[in-house]
């Protein structure tokens, strides 16, 4: 949560909001920014029924994201957090 609360914002990550943390039952509830949209599975399922196994045209669109996947890593790296 301390790494969440004091990372300056990034455009491929979701951002951070409040969280609540209750004694009874030890529960941490993290409240963080709504992202609209399929997840990544999803998605890609879509894409490769859409393109009917074309490997080219499936790389085409799925290299976009991978790329703001892996900027969204290195940036957490650069400040010392690591994704699990």
């Amino acid at each position: 949560i301390h790494a969440m609360r004091t990372l300056p914002p990034h455009a491929n990550l979701v951002k951070y909001i409040e969280f609540f943390y209750e004694k009874v039952g030890r529960n941490v509830t993290l409240i963080m920014e709504y992202v609209d949209g399929k997840n990544l599975k999803e998605y890609w399922e879509k894409i490769n029924t859409q393109l009917l196994g074309d490997q080219k045209q499936i790389l085409a669109k799925i290299h976009p994201i991978i790329k703001s996947l892996l900027q969204a890593i290195q940036f957490l790296h650069q400040n010392n957090v690591i994704h699990r």
